[in-house]
């Protein structure tokens, strides 16, 4: 690209009549009117949520899981914490790192930042830690906003405070209102981080100018009310984050967050849309839940307000979303974070059939103009390369100068930034999108640079050159395929091992649907890649389905149709994982919707998390027993994936009303010394195990199987402690070492009951309550355990993580109330919950829970949660893991 200067003189010489009407049509005074109304400060922002704050204290701000936070709760939290930010000296362009889970704190965690006038940097928890670690290194952040369970994270850090939000929030008092440093428009907000050409992440930086323009612009175009109630679907690490975490309380409305995985079931989501009144969703979520609606005769009359962009959206799925919902403005929003999200938006007209998208006009904050090659404006109907300019343009990029000056241009005395979209303008003035310029693709609104994949890729051994491109398949959907040649002499490459050492640098959603192998890359009469020619061998591959399934029935021909139109290509055998042939997220609800429809049966989209493999969901189809028992092959059940290098194995026992199942990648979470295991109690159908003693002996064979010598870590959870002690009693035995973990195990022998007054009196706080719930929650009790054997019950559904996934083999109090401890020598560690349960209070615990007298007990740790909550919250997990690794550190 040419100087600035020389771009500023081509503009000028070139500018046509007609090119000055588009651009004066698309102003319509728009950036006029928005100057006279800017403010000089930035504390417009936080003054408006502070005055709503003030006349809604008591309305709901914030729901999560059930959970409400009053707009007081949600200010004074983040009051409190911009004071300790404060304190600890942050100021205007120091970085403070987000890395929480999904919840109510990170809305919080936000406003307290822009209070205190820093910069705003959210991580995802899920991204590999090399990518977090380059993000690090690029901000040399101040202070990191974490939870518990992730302040081990970052212990190697040197002069950065690590602050555990949850823990801030308990141990501070309500500030009120705080009086408010007003700080420059120009200064830096917000770094979102995108995938970048070089192998890095690049971080965009917003300004208090373009959030302000942004939630100006946002609340004036699309008329949020105080009444409004919106849906959060949004991932925080991205730009279009900000329509939830900051727009609803610039408006006074409630944010309702949920878990991640429920957006991604259409069942719970369903529920949730029920619920709210407006929320902004992906194109390829919006499609799957038009789908599910259509499929339920569902129509969604309370919402007002339903906004997609991030990726090109079919006419045919606005006209669909029209009849789903007959009360809704629909909008089409276009932009990116380099323009603060938003550039242009398009209301979809209701009175005409849609049958092409647009993107449609400029908002007040922004104006565009559409170039051709030699920089000049095209003339209307002219495919031009997409450049906006005004006050949601982003300051640029953060420590990358040479991409700043190719991105972010002077064009007469006005800076724009080149989008790389191409698109025309229409004669009113209306923007339609005709595609890319480079490389850079979209999957599920996620922008993504081919060429950072393609960096990692040819770093791998054995790899001489990847290329990666986006490909449509079957369904017109768009994946990420990668095409590589290998270096001379290299091992045959398997492509689920590619895909896993991927994962290791990039974020899930970046890594190739597809790898396929090929003798050499194709180039074109220059000698360069030939990438269409690319492009069409892999949707070719894509839609070059086989089978070479071994049972020839129509189940299996039926299951493999829904597997191709759910996203999975190439060959499919029997043992074939639907996600290792292309499947996603979305596809896996796609999978779910129709073996419901097809086979009538009420599978979830858990079973297909927990069953990938096709012969596995064939059997369960033929059987019916995809939301029935499915009885295992092995009472050891993998808890995270094959881990050829872990040097130690542990093996986690549940308690006498759990299972595994409670567990689900409960293992993932351990470093990679660990493999991990889940052992599952033996009482299945004609097999009776009377005592504790016949049940561990039966564990101790098959965690034989597994593992020859060594030391035999066993880890139990409340009674399932005592079957872990009686393997360990079994392997001293033997001759064998074994470390014992008790987490919140028992002896109740050991605690002597309180005078049956006080027992009375817990009982006469507590059952009511706990009856009452019992009978409101009765429809939710859909875990239906083994009903062929006398000692399984009903599972509460809320209590598990794969809820309707069946097979609870459990423990009975007759087998426990037999069994009579004795001491084992055997180093042990207790883990205690840091909160108490409701009938905690029948009983005078001992500090070691008895424990203490019958084993060599080393240390005593806490952890989050009460006695059930501690491992059947999913969101204790990483705590607990975190836990048990340091205090094995200290048992030899």
């Amino acid at each position: 690209m040419s100087s600035n200067t020389s771009v500023s003189k081509l503009i000028q010489a070139e500018i046509d009549r007609d090119s000055i009407r588009i651009m004066s049509r698309l102003k319509k005074e728009k950036v006029s009117s928005w100057n006279s109304h800017k403010m000089k400060e930035r504390d417009k922002i936080l003054k408006k949520i502070e005055i709503i704050a003030k006349e809604y204290a008591e309305k709901i701000a914030i729901q999560f899981e059930g959970r409400t936070i009053s707009y007081r709760g949600y200010f004074d939290y983040a009051s409190n914490l911009s004071q300790a930010l404060s304190l600890y000296n942050v100021l205007p362009e120091d970085k403070v790192l987000v890395f929480l889970d999904q919840s109510e704190n990170i809305p919080i965690a936000l406003l307290s930042i822009l209070m205190s006038s820093a910069v705003y940097v959210p991580v995802d928890t899920s991204w590999p830690q090399q990518r977090i670690e380059s993000i690090i290194n690029d901000i040399t952040p101040k202070v990191i906003l974490t939870q518990l369970e992730y302040t081990g994270n970052f212990l190697h850090l040197q002069d950065v405070l690590v602050i555990d939000i949850e823990e801030h929030k308990k141990n501070n008092s309500k500030a009120g209102l705080s009086q408010l440093t007003p700080t420059s428009l120009s200064d830096t907000a917000i770094i979102f981080y995108t995938s970048g050409s070089t192998g890095e992440p690049k971080g965009v930086k917003l300004t208090y100018g373009n959030i302000l323009s942004y939630l100006e612009s946002a609340s004036e175009t699309y008329k949020f009310t105080p009444s409004d109630i919106h849906l959060s679907i949004a991932k925080y690490s991205f730009s279009i984050s900000l329509f939830d975490l900051l727009l609803p309380f610039y408006c006074g409305g409630t944010l309702k967050i949920e878990p991640r995985q429920h957006l991604l079931n259409s069942e719970t989501l369903v529920q949730f849309i029920n619920t709210s009144t407006c929320f902004h969703m992906g194109p390829a979520l919006l499609e799957s839940l038009v789908k599910y609606a259509e499929d339920h005769n569902l129509v969604f009359p309370n919402i007002s307000h339903v906004s997609s962009g991030g990726d090109m959206i079919p006419a045919t799925l606005l006209e669909r979303a029209k009849k789903l919902f007959p009360k809704a403005e629909l909008w089409v929003i276009y932009g990116c974070t380099e323009v603060a999200c938003m550039g242009t938006t398009w209301q979809v007209d209701r009175n005409e059939v849609t049958t092409k998208t647009l993107v449609g006009e400029t908002f007040k904050h922004s104006s565009l103009l559409l170039l051709d090659d030699g920089y000049t404006p095209v003339k209307q109907g002219e495919l031009g390369e997409v450049f906006f300019s005004g006050d949601g343009v982003s300051s640029g990029y953060l420590n990358r100068p040479d991409l700043n000056k190719e991105k972010f241009i002077l064009i007469g005395q006005e800076r724009y930034y080149a989008t790389g979209d191409f698109g025309v303008l229409n004669e009113r003035g209306e923007l339609q999108l005709k595609g890319r310029k480079d490389f850079q693709i979209k999957i599920n609104g996620i922008r993504i640079e081919t060429e950072e994949i393609e960096y990692w890729l040819n770093k791998l051994e054995g790899i001489d050159k990847g290329s990666v491109i986006g490909a449509r398949d079957l369904k017109e959907d768009l994946k990420i395929v990668a095409f590589v040649t290998t270096t001379i002499n290299a091992v045959r490459q398997d492509e689920n091992i590619v895909k896993s050492l991927l994962n290791k640098t990039l974020p899930d959603y970046m890594v190739p649907s597809k790898i396929y192998f090929i003798e050499e890359l194709p180039l074109n009469t220059n000698g360069k890649l030939d990438r269409n020619r690319l492009i069409q061998l892999a949707e070719a591959k894509l839609k070059e389905n086989h089978s070479a399934i071994s049972v020839n029935d129509e189940t299996s021909k039926e299951l493999m149709e829904i597997w191709f139109n759910s996203g999975a290509s190439g060959t499919i055998y029997d043992n074939s994982n639907f996600f290792d042939l292309g499947g996603d997220s979305l596809g896996a609800v796609q999978l779910v919707y129709a073996i419901n429809n097809t086979f009538n049966l009420n599978c979830d989209f858990e079973f297909i998390y927990a069953n990938p493999g096709f012969s596995t969901q064939v059997e369960a189809i033929k059987t019916g027993k995809v939301n029935n028992t499915i009885l295992p092959e092995t009472l050891i059940v993998p808890l995270n994936e094959t881990r050829p290098n872990a040097s130690e194995s542990i093996y986690v026992t549940p308690g006498m009303d759990g299972h595994i199942v409670s567990f689900h990648n409960f293992g993932e979470l351990f470093s990679d010394k660990w493999q991990v295991f889940g052992l599952l109690y033996p009482n299945f159908e004609g097999e009776v195990y009377e005592t504790i003693e016949d049940i561990a002996k039966r564990l101790l064979n098959e965690i034989l199987k597994v593992q020859k010598q060594g030391t035999y870590y066993l880890c139990g959870h409340s009674s399932g402690g005592i079957v872990s002690l009686e393997i360990a009693r079994l392997l001293v035995q033997m001759g064998k070492k074994a470390v014992l973990v008790f987490v919140e195990a028992r002896l109740y022998e050991k605690a002597p009951r309180k005078p049956l007054k006080d027992i009375l009196m817990v009982y006469l706080k507590h059952k009511p309550k706990i009856i009452l719930n019992n009978i409101l929650n009765r429809k939710t009790k859909r875990y239906l355990a083994n009903s062929l054997h006398q000692d399984t019950r009903a599972k509460h559904k809320e209590s598990l993580t794969l809820e309707k996934l069946k097979g609870a083999f459990t423990l009975n109090k007759k087998q426990l109330q037999k069994y009579r401890t004795t001491h084992c020598n055997v180093q042990a560690m207790l883990i205690k919950s840091k909160d108490s349960i409701w009938w905690d209070a029948l009983r005078q615990w001992p500090h070691d829970y008895g424990l203490g007298e019958y084993v060599n007990l080393v240390t005593i740790l806490e952890s989050t949660g009460d006695h059930v909550s501690i491992v059947m919250n999913k969101h204790n997990h990483r705590e607990l893991v975190n836990v048990i690794e340091s205090g094995l550190s200290k048992v030899e």
